[in-house]
């Protein structure tokens, strides 16, 4: 009874992932070469990558700093 399950299931388990497996190998390019702009010739926001990260410092030293006066100012009060 075990190996006629057994044998049940992996042919379902074939016929369920042949076709995948068919789909699968189709030529494609990378995906990383999709949606890269170097490779597809794209280069309009080449800008975004630098003034994000430009952005992120900035608000990373205002929490910072703000943080730090913040706790100055609770602490000099209180006395």
């Amino acid at each position: 009874m075990k190996t006629k399950l057994s044998a049940l299931l992996a042919l379902a388990f074939y016929a369920v992932f042949q076709p995948l497996l068919a789909f699968a190998q189709q030529s494609q390019p990378p995906s990383w070469q999709m949606h890269c702009p170097m490779w597809s010739g794209e280069w309009g926001f080449w800008w975004m990558g630098p003034l994000m990260f430009l952005f992120f410092v900035m608000a990373f030293a205002a929490v910072f700093f703000l943080g730090r006066l913040s706790a100055r100012g609770r602490s000099g009060s209180g006395a």
